[in-house]
Formats: C-alpha cells, sequence, structure tokens
C-alpha cells in the first residue's frame, strides 16, 4: 500500500525514487506522479528527505540526461513546489555562478512553469520563505542573480550577466 502501508525504511526509499523514475521515464509529464508523491510526503514526512536527496543526485546528472527527462524533472519539481511539498530551497546546493547550460536550461524550464501556471499567492509565498530566513540568504542573491538575467534576456537586453 503505497500511502498509507506500513513497509521496510528502505521499501520506502524505494517507493519515492521508483515513482520519481516513473515519471522521468513518460515520454510527456504527467502530474500524477507529482500528485502522488505529495500525497506520499505528507503521509509520511521522511519521505520528503528522500526525495530532496533523489532530486539532488539528479541535478548531478543534468548534463547527461535526455531531453525528455530534464523537462519531465524540471516540470515535476515546479509541480511538487506548487503543491508545497518543495520549496525553492530545494536548489540549495546548486552553484548558480557556475551551472552548466543543460542546467541553465532545467532552471528556465521550473521557473517558466512556476510563473505561467501558479498564481501570484503561491509565488509570493515561496519567494518570501526564501527572502525571510536567513540561512538562506545565499540562495535569494542567487535567485536574484539568476532571475535578473533571464528577465534582462527576455527584455532583449542581451545576454544578461
Amino acid at each position: 500500500h503505497v500511502v498509507g502501508g506500513a513497509t521496510g525504511d528502505k521499501q520506502d526509499r524505494d517507493i519515492v525514487r521508483v515513482v520519481l523514475e516513473c515519471c522521468m521515464q513518460e515520454e510527456a509529464f504527467n502530474a500524477y506522479y507529482a500528485h502522488l508523491l505529495a500525497r506520499v510526503c505528507k503521509h509520511h514526512r521522511d519521505h520528503v528527505f528522500t526525495l530532496q536527496y533523489a532530486l539532488w543526485d539528479h541535478f548531478k546528472q543534468t548534463d547527461t540526461m535526455e531531453v525528455r527527462r530534464l523537462v519531465n524533472l524540471a516540470k515535476l519539481t515546479a509541480t511538487l513546489t506548487s503543491l508545497l511539498t518543495l520549496d525553492l530551497s530545494i536548489f540549495r546546493t546548486l552553484e548558480f555562478r557556475r551551472l552548466s547550460k543543460r542546467m541553465t536550461f532545467f532552471l528556465r524550464l521550473y521557473f517558466e512553469q512556476i510563473f505561467s501556471e501558479f498564481g501570484d499567492a503561491t509565488i509570493k509565498s515561496l519567494f518570501t520563505r526564501i527572502a525571510t530566513t536567513e540561512k538562506l540568504a545565499h540562495l535569494k542573491e542567487a535567485y536574484l542573480y539568476l532571475l535578473g538575467g533571464y528577465m534582462e534576456k527576455a527584455a532583449g537586453g542581451g545576454e544578461g550577466k
């Protein structure tokens, strides 16, 4: 039983990883996987940590990842963020000033989904946590840097920072 059943610790961690892998293998993004992961994480709070570590492992592999998998991962991460299963601190392990082209592409997809599909209240709550948490101050600066460069490009201002 995926959501309410009692399984072993390793099986519990495997559930998160298997659902994540299934999502990434789809031809097109299927939000079902995000909702399933959100539900599993809601019922078993430890699964959020497993999910974070699994995502961090995948973030390290973006340079060699197939585009389809990369797109699905970005959309999954954005959907989990909008469902408040994750927050913007999920990217705290990234070095924003040294992002590869593939990771920059991933983040562009992520933020495009966040800004285009989710309401102002959700977006405001996501950024408020970063802005008001002292331990995440480096993320606030990173997002300003990243989004400032993106906005500059979108406005036709050149290559950004």
